[in-house]
């Protein structure tokens, strides 16, 4: 077994990728937001890279001068969603802008209930699997393309097959994270497969 520092999928190596918009930039989504009064939605499936985008936007958020309060909800927060919403807000100034990853984690009262309490902050970025709750930002999508070019960044000299990408892909759904997970073990355990 290779040292963990060895393993090109490590998370540092992870974070450190730039989000990837066709025809997009962080910059235009975040002037996107600005203009339609800092209330929207960026949405799309698991994996696709909407918690990848929303901390790339942070910092523009904040020089732009709109401070940002995170939080980030998943399904292992499910029994304690409200309550930790409640902390959240009850910690957070109404000067800052509220940024919830994760919005598909709160029930129909829930969210309506969190809507409204978020009129008394400075705007409101949420992400979200599903259009709807508010007016949508971006859409953000994947591809096998788009999985071949992040490989090709973390292992420049390593070209895996199209077709070993296109079954991984499928395997997981189009899940990016969790395809480049599976990565990760198998370089761990055996290495990657060669190109054929």
């Amino acid at each position: 077994m290779l040292p963990a520092r060895a393993n090109p999928f490590r998370v540092d190596r992870l974070h450190g990728l730039r989000i990837r918009l066709p025809g997009e930039t962080v910059d235009g989504v975040v002037d996107r937001f600005i203009e339609a009064g800092c209330y929207g939605a960026l949405v799309g499936p698991h994996g696709t890279g909407k918690t990848t985008l929303i901390e790339e936007m942070l910092p523009l958020l904040r020089l732009r001068g709109y401070p940002p309060a995170r939080l980030r909800l998943n399904e292992e927060d499910h029994p304690h969603v409200a309550t930790r919403v409640e902390q959240w807000l009850s910690e957070t100034a109404a000067t800052q802008l509220l940024v919830l990853d994760g919005a598909e984690q709160l029930g129909f009262f829930q969210w309506r209930r969190f809507k409204r309490q978020a009129l008394r902050y400075a705007g409101l970025l949420i992400t979200t699997h599903r259009p709807g709750r508010l007016p949508t930002l971006l859409r953000t999508d994947s591809s096998v393309q788009l999985l071949a070019m992040v490989v090709r960044e973390l292992v420049p000299d390593n070209s895996l097959s199209p077709l070993f990408l296109t079954a991984l892909f499928r395997r997981h759904r189009g899940n990016l994270r969790d395809c480049l997970r599976e990565l990760y073990d198998l370089w761990d355990s055996e290495g990657l497969p060669a190109s054929e």
